[in-house]
């Protein structure tokens, strides 16, 4: 129902300006025209001016995120570096305990 009344309103508006601007009224002079040209332009300019702040703002936010991404790349880089430095050293204690075990074993059965 609420909806309704405010359709029938808005139709009601629509049809009251058309048929102000049929009888003539609200026919602006050349004044009104001159004031309304400076004011759009004036708008204009504020327009272009608010889209040159929001394209700075874009511009930075993804100049941050390009930073932060080739940070992220690096250090993902030096992380499966450091993966395969530590694979490998763990190789090596592997191979170095390995030994050991078998000086150990020669060592226990020289004596025995």
């Amino acid at each position: 129902m609420v909806y309704e009344t405010a359709g029938l309103i808005a139709l009601l508006s629509i049809v009251i300006i058309y048929l102000q601007l049929r009888r003539g009224k609200n026919k602006p002079n050349d004044n009104q025209l001159k004031a309304q040209t400076v004011e759009l332009r004036q708008i204009n300019k504020q327009l272009q001016q608010g889209n040159n702040l929001f394209t700075a703002f874009i511009v930075q936010i993804l100049a941050r995120f390009k930073q932060t991404e080739a940070e992220l790349k690096a250090a993902t880089t030096e992380n499966n570096s450091l993966k395969q430095t530590v694979h490998k050293l763990q190789q090596q204690l592997a191979s170095v305990e390995s030994e050991r075990d078998e000086v150990r074993k020669i060592c226990r059965s020289s004596r025995g």
